[in-house]
């Protein structure tokens, strides 16, 4: 199985969230939501692993997507993870 990171921050003096890899060339993603984020994520993601790093097709894949902190009060500051395709059981990324 292979793995991999993206990593979301938010820039409050544009509204927009960033997502960025060190892990998978050439990702840059730019969003209002966090929600956003995810659903394109999960669209351009397949097409850098199999373009960019040669992953075979079929290949088992997680990519944890750590989000920035909660801005609100009492938060304790941690970033927390999601797993991309968490939501739709997805065992075979790259398509």
């Amino acid at each position: 199985m292979y793995q991999f990171a993206i990593d979301v921050n938010y820039y409050a003096d544009t509204g927009v969230y960033v997502g960025t890899s060190d892990d998978i060339p050439g990702l840059t993603l730019e969003t209002e939501t966090i929600a956003e984020l995810l659903e394109v994520a999960m669209d351009i993601v397949p097409h850098l692993l199999s373009n960019n790093l040669n992953i075979p097709k079929g290949s088992q894949v997680k990519i944890n997507v750590v989000l920035p902190p909660e801005q609100s009060e009492g938060s304790d500051g941690l970033h927390p993870t999601y797993t991309l395709g968490q939501a739709s059981q997805m065992t075979e990324l790259v398509t």
